[in-house]
């Protein structure tokens, strides 16, 4: 109630005022409505606050956010208020000359279906991200994350991990297949960005974990872990430049940056960036003890303070160093980080083991002017609301364990969810399951209230899922993710 009565700012509580049940159950409590006029307009059954609009109600209103969090508003009428639901009244009072309405109607014209011509892509991103940010958006965003490196076919992973222009050669192919190819709300890309791709073993490596490689796809390399005797580690903080697999970083970073000085592909020029993000200290913490981890938290919390303490101030001097070095400024007003790992503890344990570094680590790098974004996979749902608040996280990124429907139920209308097709189903289809998928999203309710859902997989792509899949999964966006066509109500009382 509190979060979304705090959206109606002209609405101030009655106090000492009891709450009135309707017949159908539903709760209201009164409010009055501040002199200034304001306006609402009306999308399906919820009611919303548009300053463009302007009309006038008595001074007593009674407010009811329903199970679906919508809201709804009455106004007076006669010597004592009438309680309005959303499926009725307000039409009763138009037929009865009660109040005065001039309508406006809006209709959607939705874009191209899949498959389209890239320039069709690119003016229907244009189109949707204009309407985005002048509030008049026809549907949600559809986006897919699928790593560059690991679309193209026939990659050698060993060639790949070795050398710098042949990995840059991959990623670049595999930008330009993803543009010209996936249909998403993907702007037409003004450069191409490259970088020293080490996947999810990047921070692993650095620490010292050794490396199993693959001649194949570039996602089965994975680290080994490192600490298999405590008594052993050392806890030397390696070079964040010179130091494991960094130095072999650093060098690919600087051949990238040599080689594309002059150079453009597809027409565009090409930008090199370095490892300035992490994965987070949890996740790292997992690849260097490993499952151990978990027995260590019981059996020697001790040890488990001084790792996350080590990893978590490595971290900020590496994260310090690369940015120092590419002229990235700190702190920034929001940061984006992860830590899927945390999926494997509790509430408890994650407010002991892992939370004060997650703190730390926001900081040093953030202001705290706005709020911050992360990734997160796997069956993370207990974790989510002690995260938004601690963490100040105004944007989740979610696999597809989690239930989005009870995420938005549990962290309010405010908070953006980005999610969550299981990429196993995109991949293996059929098509039909596909389109079931998306609109069991939808029908979750995590969309009510607009403005607050991006429609993904959950999360990444595999390689080697059909196109025909991924049109499957964008023209079921268009169909299931559209918002409601507005019908704008001024509304005068007599």
């Amino acid at each position: 109630m509190k979060n979304t009565v705090s959206e109606l700012t002209d609405l101030i509580e009655v106090p000492r005022e009891s709450i009135r049940i309707d017949e159908y159950g539903l709760r209201w409590r009164k409010y009055v409505r501040r002199s200034k006029p304001i306006g609402y307009r009306i999308d399906g059954s919820v009611m919303r606050r548009d300053h463009s609009l302007s009309f006038k109600v008595e001074e007593k209103v009674w407010l009811c956010i329903d199970e679906e969090y919508r809201w709804h508003l009455t106004t007076k009428v006669g010597d004592d208020p009438t309680l309005i639901t959303h499926s009725r009244s307000l039409t009763e009072m138009i037929d009865r000359g009660e109040v005065g309405v001039i309508r406006s109607q809006t209709y959607h014209k939705m874009g191209p279906k899949a498959p389209m011509s890239v320039s069709d892509k690119a003016r229907e991103a244009e189109r949707f991200w204009s309407a985005w940010e002048r509030g008049e958006a026809y549907r949600v965003p559809i986006i897919f994350h699928i790593n560059a490196a690991n679309i193209v076919e026939d990659v050698d992973g060993i060639k790949y991990f070795n050398d710098p222009i042949y990995m840059m050669q991959i990623q670049l192919e595999g930008q330009r297949w993803i543009w010209e190819n996936v249909p998403m709300d993907q702007l037409e890309p003004k450069e191409w960005y490259v970088h020293p791709d080490f996947q999810n073993f990047l921070e692993a490596g650095w620490f010292g974990c050794p490396i199993k490689w693959s001649p194949g796809s570039p996602q089965q390399t994975y680290p080994l872990h490192l600490i298999k005797r405590k008594d052993k580690f050392n806890f030397e903080i390696p070079d964040p430049l010179k130091d494991n697999l960094m130095a072999k970083v650093y060098e690919f970073y600087k051949i990238m940056v040599e080689k594309t000085r002059n150079m453009t592909y597809a027409g565009r020029k090409i930008r090199v960036g370095g490892p300035t993000g992490t994965d987070g200290p949890f996740t790292v913490a997992y690849l260097l003890r490993g499952p151990s981890i978990f027995a260590d938290m019981v059996q020697d919390p001790d040890f488990v303070d001084k790792l996350m303490d080590y990893i978590t101030e490595a971290t900020i001097i590496r994260m310090k160093t690369w940015m120092d070095y590419l002229g990235v400024k700190y702190p920034m007003d929001f940061m984006w980080f992860a830590d899927d790992a945390i999926q494997n503890l509790s509430v408890r344990l994650y407010r002991r083991f892992v939370l004060p570094y997650h703190k730390r680590i926001l900081q040093t790098f953030t202001t705290g002017k706005r709020s911050n974004f992360i990734h997160l996979c796997g069956r993370v749902q207990h974790l989510l609301k002690t995260i938004k608040d601690e963490l100040n996280v105004g944007t989740f990124e979610l696999g597809f364990p989690i239930d989005l429907g009870l995420a938005r139920r549990e962290l309010g209308q405010e908070v953006h969810l980005i999610g969550n097709v299981n990429p196993a189903i995109i991949l293996n289809g059929p098509e039909e399951l596909i389109e079931m998928e998306v609109k069991k999203i939808f029908e979750s309710g995590v969309a009510v209230g607009g403005y607050n859902f991006t429609l993904s997989d959950g999360n990444q792509v595999a390689p080697g899922t059909p196109l025909k899949h991924l049109y499957a999964f964008y023209n079921a966006g268009l169909k299931y993710g559209r918002y409601p066509e507005i019908e704008e109500l001024s509304i005068i009382t007599f």
